[in-house]
């Protein structure tokens, strides 16, 4: 069996699908995939709205995989994305392809319950929360934790407060592994074990590259894999950078704090009864937070360049490393000291929490990281502010660990070339990627009987905000006047979401449209069903 008997004219789709009609398009890609992964080669291919790319990659990695006995991951950017390949498209190719095949969703360790750390925050439910709420909380997932099967996050609803879940998660560095009483019964591994049986395994481009940086230490969260599929593949180069670099931010810092020790003196080094040291060294930790970011805002606030980059090494003192270090060995000598053998790993994994943080705070103020750049992320309402740093090009590393390393990868998206002479070359120089295939395809689409764009000629400077909101609400009503069908507002920020919605629900409901809002408590999927059904919303 070939592409081309499933989705050619004809074929296994065509004669599932009444609606069905022909892509050259598609059909043209999913055979220089197929193509590729016969060869083992690499491949970039730029394919236009309205291809059908998941069903042009899925069939032949699908083929491919159980032809040679190889495992595919696809790789997305967006939870829409998976939950279409999910939920749609997998189960669709599952029903008329007559081999079996075995899909997996991968998910991050702390989207785990762990038995173990349960138990703990059970024994000690006294000790480690300050309220009656957080204590009913962790009942709750007890009560839960009886009857689910897979221990996922996704399967507890309502979902549970982050103060009370980061106490019973699978978090990296409080797995015990073997040690631990519970493996038998542990969801992380058992979820593991499946990803090694599965044919295919779907991840986010944030767990693909936390298994990258996990890999270059000689760790894994995904198993080996042949093929690899990265679709929204124009992500790519950022979704490296951000697990290649340093982040630390203040609110990080005294959430981790506050698990040692809360308001009321709840917490972890309660539940050990650690000595007056540690205690002291806890709270010249919290002052050193509060002392090195004043530090660190003042001199944003005075002279510091716009874009908030920090351009050489010490702009600031480093005030907080030699805290953090201190407290880490604090909870050392405490782990070594505690009785109770589970304690005294959740402690030494908070020392080791914070002598990584440690090492991360000096690395960004003595910028120590080469090629790097290093810059600011203040965010006043949330009065947090987070040290960055991002590789300048992830090419190099992704070089090594993704294309030396995988037999065959295959990067799609709607938008990867630049330019008409070599228009894949700035996509090929940012990944590091020397030899790979190109293809680029068109849209099926007739953009010219099909389209119009509309670019409102008076818009005020978006650094106006009041300005600009207010000519934004007028434009949004006067485009949804003017729209026949469902309408969607795209913004690059929720704040301006809720402002927007916020001014233009009530004269929209008044016209009868229905107004739907990402961030407003309906799941996903459900709102995107609602505004289906609907027609006009």
């Amino acid at each position: 069996m070939d592409v081309t008997t499933v989705l050619g004219p004809g074929g296994l789709v065509s004669r599932r699908l009444s609606s069905f009609e022909e892509r050259p398009e598609q059909l043209r890609m999913a055979k220089r995939i197929e193509e590729c992964l016969r060869r083992g080669r690499h491949l970039l291919v730029e394919a236009g709205t309205g291809v059908g790319k998941s069903f042009a990659y899925l069939v032949p990695a699908i083929l491919r995989a159980g032809e040679a006995d190889e495992k595919v991951v696809v790789a997305t950017h967006t939870i829409s994305l998976q939950e279409q390949l999910l939920g749609k498209d997998l189960p669709f190719l599952s029903g008329i392809l007559p081999a079996e095949f075995s899909v997996v969703l991968a998910k991050g360790r702390r989207n785990y319950l762990c038995r173990r750390r349960l138990q703990t925050a059970v024994d000690e439910e006294q000790a480690f929360f300050d309220f009656v709420e957080e204590r009913t909380e962790l009942r709750r997932i007890a009560r839960w934790a009886g009857e689910t099967e897979d221990g996922s996050l996704q399967d507890l609803d309502p979902a549970p407060s982050e103060d009370v879940w980061s106490r019973v998660c699978a978090e990296t560095g409080a797995c015990m592994g073997r040690r631990c009483r519970m493996q038998d019964k542990c969801h992380f591994q058992q979820a593991r074990r499946r990803l090694q049986n599965a044919n295919v395994v779907i991840a986010n481009h944030a767990l693909f590259f936390s298994d990258l940086s996990l890999r270059a230490e000689g760790a894994n969260l995904l198993p080996d894999y042949d093929i690899l599929v990265v679709d929204e593949a124009h992500e790519m180069e950022n979704s490296a950078a951000e697990h290649l670099g340093l982040r630390v931010s203040n609110a990080g810092l005294r959430v981790l704090l506050s698990r040692l020790a809360g308001r009321k003196g709840k917490g972890l080094l309660a539940a050990v009864g650690a000595g007056p040291d540690t205690l002291s060294a806890l709270e010249r930790c919290r002052a050193g937070v509060e002392r090195f970011f004043e530090g660190v805002s003042h001199w944003a606030a005075s002279g510091a360049p716009r874009n908030l980059r920090v351009p050489k090494p010490d702009a600031f003192e480093d005030t907080l490393s030699g805290d953090l270090l201190g407290l880490s060995r604090g909870l050392e000598e405490e782990a070594e000291k505690a009785e109770n053998e589970d304690l005294a790993f959740e402690v030494k994994a908070a020392a080791e929490q914070f002598s990584v943080l440690a090492a991360g705070v000096r690395a960004f103020v003595s910028q120590e990281l080469d090629g790097q750049i290093y810059w600011l992320e203040p965010e006043e309402e949330a009065r947090r502010i987070t040290l960055r740093s991002a590789p300048v090009r992830v090419g190099t590393r992704l070089s090594d660990l993704v294309f030396s390393a995988v037999r065959c990868v295959i990067l799609t998206s709607a938008t990867l070339t630049v330019g008409k002479e070599a228009p894949f070359a700035f996509f090929r120089d940012r990944l590091g990627i020397e030899d790979a295939e190109e293809e680029a395809l068109g849209s099926p689409f007739d953009y010219q009987r099909q389209a119009k764009i509309w670019l409102p000629a008076r818009m005020p400077d978006p650094r106006d905000e009041e300005a600009f909101e207010a000519a934004l609400v007028r434009e949004v009503l006067r485009a949804v006047s003017r729209s026949e069908g469902g309408t969607f507002v795209l913004f690059t920020s929720y704040r301006m979401l809720d402002r927007v919605h916020g001014q233009t629900r009530e004269a929209l409901e008044d016209r009868g449209r229905l107004v739907l809002r990402q961030g407003g408590g309906m799941p996903r999927s459900r709102m995107l069903e609602r505004f289906r059904e609907d027609g006009g919303a």
